[in-house]
Parts: C-alpha cells; structure tokens; sequence
C-alpha cells in the first residue's frame, strides 16, 4: 500500500498514511490548539507517564507496586523511619530501603539515612548506631 505522498504506508481506518505523513498531520493538530489547551495536554501526558515509570521502577526493582510504596508512605506518615524527616522537608522522594541479600524490602527512607544505613562505618561514626541497629532487628523479625 502506498500513501498519497508516494511512499509505503499503513492502512490506517479509510486511508493509507506512512509514518512522516501521520507524523506531521498530529504535529499540525497538536499547534492548531490553543496553548493552554497544549499545556494541559503536555501535562496530562507527564503525569500519564512519569507515574507509569515510576511503577514499573518499583517493580523491577523492589517487586512492589506503587500503590504499596504509597501504603508504606501513609503507614509512615510520610516521613523517614528513621530520623522522622518528612517527606515536604527533602527534595527527592523517600528511597526504598530493602536487603540487598534476600530483597525483603524494609520501609521508606530519606536519601541521607538510606545512604548511611548502606556505609555502616558512617553509622559509627555519626553516632547513629543504636537507631540503625534497632531498625535492622526490628525489620528481620
């Protein structure tokens, strides 16, 4: 099947379009929007997804879905489990904290306690030891 401009196309519902054909038509449809209306859509579209990556990471990754991780977020009121920092007060997301040996995961951290959970020297000697060592105990149980 050829499209109107000479080169291979798809049969697309009545007609035949090729790739740079239907590209362009969506590319005047999309500027022929007002640009609220473009923005919105650009919006819609960044949240669509940034939550679907977003999912698809704590899966690969953790073996949890985001609605667990949001589950963990709320059992924890949104804060690290262990230095109680919330989450309004980080500039990233709380980090999923899990065994790197078995994969169990344990609970949601800030970037700081995450990283020094996983440099136990840094643990010492910042006087942490008791707090880290507690919350290891008490997630192996």
């Amino acid at each position: 099947m050829v499209c109107k401009c000479g080169q291979p196309g798809k049969q697309r519902s009545s007609e035949v379009i090729c790739r740079e054909c239907r590209n362009a038509r969506e590319r005047r449809r999309y500027h022929s929007k007002p640009m609220t209306e473009r923005a919105a859509l650009n919006h819609r579209n960044y949240i669509k997804h940034k939550t679907a990556a977003r999912s698809g990471q704590l899966k690969r990754l953790y073996g949890i879905t985001l609605e667990t991780y949001n589950q963990m977020f709320e059992s924890q009121q949104g804060a690290c489990l262990l230095c109680n920092t919330h989450q309004s007060q980080l500039k990233t997301a709380l980090h999923v904290d899990h065994d790197h040996e078995s994969g169990k995961v344990r609970g949601l951290l800030c970037f700081e306690c995450n990283k020094r959970l996983g440099r136990y020297e840094t643990i010492v000697r910042a006087g942490l030891h008791a707090a880290f060592e507690n919350y290891i105990l008490k997630a192996a149980a």
